[in-house]
């Protein structure tokens, strides 16, 4: 992948693009080199990796004015795929040189030990147990089957929890299997549990699955 980087980067030296490469060397670097960058006055961060990776540079860069793209170099890459960016590094890269510009939302979790902002979705449950216990050589080996693999092994015996949900106002009580809270459409890149979600409308999309077991649940849709 690292060849696919140093390709992209050629494309956009050719161009007449000054581009300086900031390798990650574990959880966290991403945050740091982006707000690093903002704060040197770089136009345009691009976040070559996954969807973790953009999550990470999204909050380096976050109240500045660098702009920010991606590189598709991820298991699922789903920012990519909303974008409509072809899943080819190369590929992409060129088609970063006629980008457009443009304003757009972020969400943000704040909690007891959390305060981040997420540019897709956040989401308590079922899809964090699974994601929380997905073996990470099941990952590198098998991509996005791997987190099929683990919600198979584990959708039997999941429960809901008794949760209190209040949207704007409404309130909902569990047993609920999950909630995602919904900026873009796309969950794991083929889903869409927040279908009428706008990455620049202001709102965001909350999708609840209530039910005591994956067998038997519903679901309830709201937009704030």
């Amino acid at each position: 992948m690292r060849s696919a980087i140093d390709r992209a980067a050629q494309i956009w030296t050719a161009a007449r693009w000054q581009v300086d490469l900031a390798p990650t060397a574990s959880a966290g670097d991403a945050t740091g080199i982006a707000r690093a960058a903002a704060e040197g006055g770089y136009d345009l961060v691009v976040a070559a990796g996954g969807d973790g990776t953009v999550n990470e540079v999204i909050n380096g860069l976050v109240g500045s004015d660098t702009a920010f793209a991606t590189l598709p170099a991820g298991t699922v890459n789903v920012w990519a795929r909303e974008m409509g960016l072809p899943m080819d590094v190369e590929q992409s890269a060129r088609a970063l040189l006629t980008a457009d510009r443009r304003q757009i939302d972020l969400g943000r979790a704040t909690g007891k030990d959390c305060d981040r902002h997420f540019l897709l979705m956040a989401s308590v449950g079922f899809d964090a147990a699974v994601t929380q216990e997905l073996n990470p050589t099941d990952k590198r080996r098998l991509g996005a089957l791997a987190y099929l693999k683990q919600a198979a092994q584990m959708a039997w015996n999941y429960r809901g929890s008794k949760i209190y949900l209040r949207i704007d106002g409404q309130r909902i009580r569990g047993p609920i299997l999950m909630t995602v809270i919904g900026n873009s459409q796309l969950y794991g890149g083929v889903v869409k549990f927040t279908a009428h979600a706008l990455i620049d409308d202001g709102l965001l999309d909350a999708c609840v699955i209530q039910g005591r077991s994956m067998l038997g649940h519903h679901c309830a849709y709201y937009r704030s």
